[in-house]
């Protein structure tokens, strides 16, 4: 859908389900995410936590069903440009948080993976350029074909292992992965060291049992957890003082 979209059109109303209902199974992809009504932002969360979006009509309250892959995108700042190695941001610190806290802190912890995508030269080879992003995501990964025969691998060891994907594991299936000694170390002291609450290391987990069926291990060790916790990092600097929000 279009940032410039109706918040009837993103969520639904009585003429019918909205963008949300209609992406559910699917992937639902919001292009300039901060560019998106406030009140469609904040709709996300409730499908995102339950699969379903709860609207209130005269007769009562409908619940369609919601559950979809959310991928979002969004510049750095309003010029595009923080960031860039080749061109300075013309943007005043100001305009910066301005801009980036149209997105409230409640929705950005529902995303799990976080990626800075750097501009692409030459021709597209079908991998992603971008020096700070995780190990996985860096420039001499394989390319997009080979990734998603491993991706379709490690899906087939998830649900031999659950019988569900490892992002729909939650209380006892999930504290029931397997994790190295290194990895809970590594997770302990991240809690200590950082703001992130309960739903944050259940994330953190869940990418971290990810990583670790696309590399084919059979337990959570210390780098995959070094690696889900990087891709949980926003991709910019808090209020400009460099240092990473969590």
């Amino acid at each position: 859908p279009h940032h410039g979209s109706s918040t009837a059109g993103i969520v639904g109303s009585v003429r019918g389900p909205g963008e949300l209902s209609l992406a559910h199974r699917g992937l639902l992809f919001l292009d300039e995410l901060p560019e998106f009504d406030r009140r469609s932002l904040e709709a996300l969360r409730q499908p995102l936590e339950g699969g379903v979006v709860i609207l209130s009509m005269a007769r009562g309250r409908v619940a369609l069903p919601a559950r979809f892959q959310l991928v979002a995108a969004m510049n750095p700042c309003p010029c595009g440009f923080d960031g860039d190695p080749d061109r300075p941001c013309g943007c005043h610190p100001s305009d910066r948080r301005r801009y980036r806290g149209r997105l409230s802190g409640p929705l950005l912890d529902r995303f799990e993976v976080r990626v800075t995508m750097g501009r692409r030269d030459g021709a597209d080879d079908g991998r992603v350029a971008d020096a700070d992003a995780p190990r996985s995501a860096r420039v001499g990964a394989e390319p997009s074909a080979a990734v998603a025969t491993r991706v379709a691998r490690a899906r087939a060891i998830a649900l031999r292992r659950q019988r569900v994907p490892n992002a729909a594991l939650a209380g006892p299936a999930l504290a029931s992965l397997a994790l190295d000694a290194d990895a809970r170390d590594l997770l302990a002291a991240a809690r200590q060291r950082t703001a992130i609450g309960e739903r944050g290391v259940d994330q953190v987990v869940r990418v971290a049992r990810t990583i670790a069926d696309l590399a084919g291990a059979e337990a959570v060790m210390g780098d995959h957890l070094v690696e889900a916790l990087a891709f949980r990092a926003r991709p910019w600097h808090d209020d400009d003082h460099g240092e990473r929000a969590w």
